[in-house]
């Protein structure tokens, strides 16, 4: 059996809000709270909120595996890997729905905890990460 500790890490570690798993279930946040408080041994996460987390870390997964996979191909492209390389870090939904690239309707939240571990996986080869703004991000918006 699954357990409130890891149910809540992996809300956490796909950056999902406790708001927005209750907002995507139809349930109060307080409900969300309570499965996640071990204060609350009779209140435990139903299915379908481990459904989400779990497509949620499942899409994590190829975005982490696309990314690295660009870094990758650049390195063969050129013969070498980068010594670092930039990846976004946004401050506000309002931020990522206005500049990020693609228009896919995804969450600031989600798209940061997706950086973090593309940037864990790259320092694992080496690769430093620069964190930079938004609007350093010279790609234009392209709708999807």
């Amino acid at each position: 059996m699954r357990t409130k500790q890891e149910f809540k890490a992996l809300r956490e570690q796909v950056g999902m809000s406790q708001t927005d798993l209750a907002l995507a279930l139809g349930v109060s946040e307080r409900s969300v709270k309570r499965w996640e408080s071990v204060k609350y041994k009779e209140y435990n996460a139903p299915q379908d909120a481990w459904d989400i987390l779990d497509d949620a870390l499942k899409l994590q997964r190829q975005v982490v595996a696309a990314a690295l996979g660009q870094v990758e191909e650049a390195a063969q492209t050129v013969g070498d890997y980068p010594e670092s390389v930039k990846l976004v870090y946004w401050t506000s939904q309002d931020e990522y729905d206005k500049l990020h690239c693609i228009d896919d309707g995804g969450d600031w939240r989600q798209a940061n905890a997706t950086a973090r571990v593309v940037s864990y996986a790259l320092s694992e080869r080496g690769i430093a990460t620069d964190w930079i703004s938004a609007e350093d991000n010279l790609v234009p918006k392209m709708n999807a």
